[in-house]
C-alpha cells in the first residue's frame, strides 16, 4: 500500500511530464545512494531514469568555491550555466535580479556568495563568502 506522501510525491513527479512510477530505493540510514555523482533515483522505464539522472547531474557551478546544489539552480535561473558565463559580471546585479524575479529580498549572504563567485569566475582567488559579508558590512558603516 501507497501511504499518502508518497502518492502526493509520486503525483509531483507525474506533473512534472516525466513519467513512470518512481520505485522507493531502501537504504540503511546517511545519504541517499549515488551513481557518477547524481542523486540514485529507481524507475520503471529507463527513458525516465535517464531523463531525470540527466536532471540531476551536477552542475559545472557547483565547482566553484561557495556555490552548491541550491545556488547553482538560482543563477541557472538567471541563464548563468558556466563559469565563463559568470565572468565580468555583477554580482549586485545578479542578487537584484533574482530578488526582482523572486518578488523578495533575499538574504544578503545571497549576495556575497554571488560577489564571491564573480570574483572567482574573474580570475581571482578561491574566498569564502562570508568575506565578502565582513566587506559588505564594513562598507555600510564607512
Amino acid at each position: 500500500m501507497i501511504r499518502p506522501e508518497q502518492q502526493a510525491q509520486n503525483q509531483r513527479v507525474r506533473s512534472t511530464g516525466i513519467v513512470g512510477e518512481p520505485i522507493r530505493l531502501l537504504h540503511a540510514g546517511g545519504s541517499p545512494p549515488t551513481v557518477a555523482g547524481t542523486t540514485a533515483v529507481s524507475y520503471k522505464t529507463a527513458a525516465t531514469r535517464t531523463a531525470m539522472l540527466c536532471v540531476m547531474t551536477p552542475s559545472e557551478l557547483q565547482k566553484i568555491p561557495n556555490i552548491g546544489p541550491a545556488i547553482a539552480r538560482m543563477l541557472q535561473r538567471l541563464d548563468i550555466a558556466t563559469v565563463e558565463d559568470l565572468r565580468g559580471r555583477d554580482g549586485e546585479e545578479l542578487f537584484e535580479r533574482l530578488c526582482a524575479l523572486d518578488a523578495q529580498r533575499h538574504d544578503p549572504c545571497l549576495l556575497d556568495t554571488f560577489m564571491a563567485a564573480v570574483d572567482f569566475a574573474n580570475g581571482g582567488p578561491p574566498r569564502p563568502w562570508w568575506e565578502y559579508s565582513r566587506e559588505r558590512k564594513a562598507r555600510a558603516h564607512a
